[in-house]
């Protein structure tokens, strides 16, 4: 009867992967914190239903399932920064875990050298034990405890609520970054955006300038969301043509990201690029609103990869080439890459840093030996 419930589990943990993959080719699942979610729920599963006896297995079942989730779309760089940062939960549990089992059983505990104790025990002091290599620390093949299934399925639920109200932790720092008769610019639709300047509008008075984005044309939706509302803000929607004669007005440039690279720099929708340079010669700061889950710790040394291609009918109608322009050839990306010296501030959950600083933040979300596992 246990065999059959496992077996039972497992199918319901093919079918959602195998739904989540499809639909990410489709294209219906929209937006990093929709790929963010629906990840951390297979992943949650994984550690649930898949068979594992020791902290090996589990991470080899953890990463076997996220890179067929990444392969089916390489350019969602979340669902890779996912899977690595709970990677790095699992192994901070375990360190956890096994610290405390080792205060309570002290006098039965056994190392092979008292060169090893000593090291385990310092580290284990420092609370570093889970930055180990996997092949200096015999506790990677030690069977564990029962227990420890739910700790780590509790420390992803602890993580899955904490990026679900993201977005009001990064609003609570509006108030120190807007002032008052200050003239915003910010480019197409943002959620984590929208409710930093509304968060604003409560306590200031200002004046915002959305680029409408096209050929998508979500910076529309944006001035609407913005326009209306208890909190509204006087909203003004401008073409993107105009962005560069506006900027010269404009007091700081606030926008979103899809994905932040190890090196400070930044991937966002098309056309923020203009914006950024646009900024950079008046001299007017950027500012990027987001959660730490959209930080990758990959640099970005191949960006072809990272980049995600739309219909050229965006751009181009179908009926419209003929003749000459039967010949031309359509490319309608969907992001820019942003460099670091293009921006001055990155606002997260956590407060604000410089992009120089970024770096340091990766050893708080992945494990050094989790980062290039795909």
């Amino acid at each position: 009867r246990v065999l059959h419930k496992m077996t039972h589990a497992v199918q319901h943990l093919e079918t959602k992967v195998n739904e989540f993959i499809t639909n990410l080719k489709r294209g219906t699942v929209c937006g990093s914190y929709g790929c963010a979610q629906e990840t951390a729920d297979i992943c949650r599963l994984v550690v649930s239903v898949t068979r594992w006896t020791t902290l090996k297995m589990l991470i080899s079942n953890v990463i076997e399932y996220g890179k067929r989730l990444q392969e089916a779309k390489s350019s969602e760089i979340v669902i890779g920064n996912v899977v690595k940062h709970i990677l790095y939960i699992i192994r901070e549990e375990y360190s956890t875990f096994k610290e405390e089992e080792q205060q309570k059983n002290s006098k039965q505990v056994v190392v092979p050298s008292l060169a090893k104790s000593r090291s385990i025990n310092k580290l284990s002091q420092s609370g570093m034990i889970g930055w180990m290599d996997d092949d200096d620390y015999d506790g990677m093949q030690e069977e564990v405890h029962n227990n420890l299934k739910s700790i780590i399925i509790e420390g992803i639920d602890d993580w899955l609520s904490s990026i679900e109200t993201l977005y009001l932790s990064v609003a609570d720092e509006a108030i120190h970054h807007i002032h008052t008769n200050e003239v915003i610019m910010t480019v197409g639709k943002s959620r984590t955006v929208e409710y930093f300047l509304k968060k604003a509008a409560s306590a200031r008075k200002f004046q915002v300038f959305v680029s409408e984005a096209a050929p998508g044309y979500s910076g529309r939706e944006m001035a609407t969301s913005l326009s209306t509302g208890k909190d509204a803000v006087d909203t003004t929607l401008i073409s993107d043509s105009a962005i560069f004669a506006l900027m010269s007005r404009v007091n700081k440039v606030i926008i979103g990201t899809h994905a932040v690279m190890a090196n400070g720099g930044l991937l966002a929708p098309a056309g923020t690029h203009l914006v950024a340079q646009a900024a950079k010669y008046h001299k007017v700061p950027v500012i990027v609103c987001c959660g730490l889950y959209k930080l990758c710790p990959v640099f970005p040394s191949n960006l072809d990869s990272l980049q995600e291609l739309r219909s050229p009918t965006e751009v181009l109608k179908f009926e419209e080439v003929v003749g000459p322009m039967e010949s031309v050839i359509v490319e309608n990306p969907s992001w820019d890459y942003i460099p670091p010296d293009l921006v001055d501030l990155y606002i997260t959950n956590t407060g604000g840093y410089n992009p120089t600083y970024l770096y340091r933040l990766l050893a708080e979300l992945y494990h050094p030996k989790d980062r290039t596992v795909f």
